[in-house]
């Protein structure tokens, strides 16, 4: 199936049998009762606007009053109603006025001023949400409504208002028994996606070799509501890499950055590939859902705890690899046995500044018995210990002690502290965390 273009001749008069209509938005003409307008369409009887309209040739700078046609107040009345209704910002009231500096005068001269000031001059979020609303207003019960990218020009409170008076329109249609139509609205924001909620999502996808386009909706709405809640934006990607929590996501979303010099300067973001939150022990069954909607999927996690056995089928089964440490550590015990000697010192120093030195000296002295605050205080160098300590042993136990006080286990902790992980895995290629990092990179850009 070849996906339908649609132009200025699309959407014909003959196209109204289907009860099909296109919201835009963005047509301003909309805001004025000229010809092939909603308003106009919306008015009954513009006889006495032609008479008025002639002696308002004569008087065009000095002002002319449409307020009192009864039938042009009446639409001004109804835009403005339904603005309101979807979140358009009304400073005093909608009224029909003169709008000049436009070539000749007729019927499209008129056009929608709020407290005197020409709708179309108001910004493009009210400007779009009062158009919409004017469109809207004149399409009859059980219509077909197509409205192209909802979110153009508003803001997120915006977006969700819409869609939200969208569907209680079309809940007290059905609560009146009267026909409901359908609403087929494109998106690219995640905060759209989140407010229509996984029953009415649809995900279309094209090859673009063969142009072919496919359609595919969740098997269940229980499927996408992690993905909604969490990572709503992996639904606007091709490829999604799930990371199991906040301090892989922070630091790799750093370590992002270094990569395209290794890629013809291309980021990943120009691959289509994205990195998204999988909410801790969420991870697997985000991805396995991502995965069912027809996304190239790949899950991240740290090694500390084991998946399931079904977990690991249904991943297998799926398609999903998964990416994580050999043998058994979290990131934060991966990147201190990573780090040299150097690097181990710069990672103990950035944590005190973040977190204070009391405070992660204390913590280090705590996980090993006979090292002192105040001595943990001291360049590791001048650690002293009254029994040997290996430094695999170490850096084990201060990983540890990192992981459990989040040290980086913030998205802006561990974007700062990412260029150091880069540096510590660069001086250290053949690390765990450094191969790990690698086949991250692969994936993404494969």
């Amino acid at each position: 199936m070849r996906p339908i273009r649609p132009t200025k001749d699309t959407f014909k008069p003959e196209c109204s049998h289907f009860g099909l209509v296109r919201l835009s938005g963005s047509d301003a003409r909309h805001l004025a009762w000229g010809q092939g307008s909603v308003l106009a369409k919306l008015t009954d009887n513009t006889d006495e606007t032609a008479l008025r309209l002639a002696g308002a040739c004569r008087r065009a700078r000095e002002g002319a009053d449409f307020s009192d046609i009864q039938e042009l107040s009446g639409s001004a009345r109804e835009a403005e109603k339904s603005a309101k209704e979807l979140g358009a910002y009304v400073s005093g009231k909608y009224q029909p006025g003169l709008e000049l500096g436009r070539s000749g005068l007729s019927s499209g001269s008129i056009a929608l001023h709020d407290s005197g000031v020409p709708l179309r001059q108001a910004g493009l979020g009210t400007k779009r949400l009062a158009t919409l609303a004017i469109q809207k207003s004149g399409i009859q019960a059980g219509a077909i409504i197509l409205i192209d990218e909802i979110e153009n020009g508003l803001e997120p409170h915006r977006i969700i208002g819409v869609i939200s008076q969208i569907k209680s329109n079309q809940k007290s249609s059905t609560n009146a028994n009267a026909p409901t139509g359908q609403i087929l609205m494109t998106t690219h924001s995640d905060v759209a996606l989140a407010e229509v909620g996984g029953s009415s999502l649809r995900i279309v996808q094209r090859d673009h070799s063969t142009r072919n386009m496919n359609i595919l909706a969740p098997k269940t709405a229980d499927t996408l509501k992690p993905i909604l809640r969490f990572a709503p934006r992996a639904l606007l990607e091709k490829r999604v890499l799930v990371i199991e929590g906040y301090t892989e996501v922070g630091i790799l979303h750093g370590i992002k950055e270094f990569w395209p010099q290794s890629h013809e300067g291309k980021p990943i973001e120009q691959l289509g590939a994205a990195l998204v939150d999988g909410n801790g022990h969420q991870a697997p069954s985000i991805a396995l859902a991502i995965r069912e909607l027809g996304y190239s999927t790949c899950l991240f996690r740290d090694s500390d705890s084991a998946l399931g056995e079904q977990e690991l089928k249904s991943l297998e089964a799926a398609g999903i690899p998964v990416i994580q440490y050999v043998g058994t550590c979290n990131t934060e015990q991966a990147i201190f046995f990573a780090a040299d000697d150097a690097y181990f010192g710069k990672f103990l120093d950035f944590a005190m500044v973040g977190h204070g030195a009391v405070a992660v000296a204390s913590s280090i002295a705590s996980k090993i018995d006979d090292l002192t605050p105040t001595n943990a205080e001291m360049p590791h160098s001048e650690w002293t210990f009254s029994q040997e300590i290996s430094q695999e042993d170490l850096r084990k136990r201060v990983g540890e002690v990192a992981h459990k006080k989040k040290w980086f286990k913030e998205l802006r902790l561990g974007r700062e502290v990412s260029p150091l992980v880069w540096k510590s895995i660069q001086a250290n290629k053949e690390s765990d965390l450094a191969k790990t990092v690698s086949k991250l990179e692969n994936w993404l850009y494969g």
